[in-house]
């Protein structure tokens, strides 16, 4: 038995908090746990990037998907859950546009203590102070209301990329209640910073370099189509196309070519 015990613990093993699987289930705690580790990496090394007076760092769903065999979906939803309890801050950077991280770490302290102690409470509570708590309603209705396309969570996906849609292309653009069903479409083949990653690659064609971007709109990079083109854009490629010059023409006089 402790050969076995050597033999898992000699090599690289993450500690997982009880705590944070009581919060955020087993896949939630590694994805966190990972961020922690990935975050002091780059910080000791200095490789971290300073906006707004904090350290970011990126990472891609396919280092924690190759890792830990967790979907991006699962992904998806785990870092929302963490930004929503304030422990992680996401922001879309760089060109092309990669998802950035900010680790708060005093949230993170403050999260793990406060859940130390209501789990070590809970033991000790004597068992007739749980049977005075009110039972909570129970909801028998399975139905679902198919005009109700959004729930929070979604709803605040679709607001955060319109508002990050309009810090890189600085316009001020509404998330229209039209796009949603759209978004949430595109959101099942595509990420959200591939959207956004096609908005900034449209933004260094020509064509709308010469439009001033007037028809660069949400609903437009949205298109499957546009998506599409966007997405694989390359503008190295297009630079170089070049408009072939004119066929020489001779001066009969002089008996030289002479351009068109």
């Amino acid at each position: 038995m402790n050969a076995l015990r050597n033999t898992l613990t000699q090599d690289a093993f993450w500690q997982i908090n009880k705590a944070l699987v009581s919060a955020f289930g087993i896949e939630g705690a590694v994805v966190l746990t990972d961020l922690i580790e990935k975050y002091y990496h780059f910080s000791d090394r200095k490789q971290t990037i300073k906006r707004d007076e904090k350290d970011w760092f990126f990472f891609t769903a396919e280092d924690i998907q190759d890792t830990f065999k967790i979907s991006y979906k699962v992904q998806k939803r785990v870092l929302m859950e963490l930004r929503d309890k304030n422990l992680i801050e996401t922001k879309v950077m760089q060109v092309p546009a990669k998802v950035h991280i900010h680790l708060c770490e005093r949230n993170v302290l403050k999260f793990l203590n406060e859940a130390s102690i209501a789990q070590t409470s809970k033991l000790e509570l004597p068992k007739r102070q749980y049977l005075n708590c009110p039972k909570g309603k129970t909801n028998y209705n399975n139905t679902i209301d198919n005009n109700s396309l959004f729930n929070n969570k979604e709803y605040d996906v679709f607001e955060e990329f319109v508002e990050t849609f309009n810090k890189i292309r600085k316009a001020k653009f509404k998330p229209l209640d039209k796009l949603r069903p759209v978004f949430a479409k595109r959101l099942k083949t595509y990420s959200k910073e591939d959207i956004l990653h096609a908005l900034t690659n449209a933004m260094a064609t020509q064509h709308h370099i010469d439009n001033k971007f007037n028809d660069l709109t949400p609903e437009f990079i949205l298109r499957e189509d546009k998506l599409e083109k966007y997405i694989n854009y390359n503008s190295k490629k297009e630079s170089q196309v070049k408009e072939a010059p004119a066929p020489a023409v001779i001066d009969h006089r002089t008996r030289a070519l002479k351009p068109r």
